[in-house]
């Protein structure tokens, strides 16, 4: 017999994103913090809606 409470909750972004230049071939670095449960999953894409991910693109996703 199982006993306690699932919690739900919608997540949370937190993530301060300002405009930046930089060169080609220079590394860039985006950083949130999200929360939620179940975890949401994170993408990242670009405002015409393809997914920025490709060989020149690293995305690292750290729970905890």
């Amino acid at each position: 017999r199982l006993s306690g409470v699932l919690r739900y909750s919608g997540p949370e972004l937190n993530i301060s994103v300002h405009d930046r230049s930089v060169f080609l071939g220079q590394p860039l670095i985006l950083q949130g913090h999200v929360l939620g449960n179940p975890r949401p999953a994170v993408v990242w894409q670009h405002p015409r809606g393809h997914t920025l991910v490709d060989d020149g693109v690293n995305i690292y996703t750290h729970y905890g």
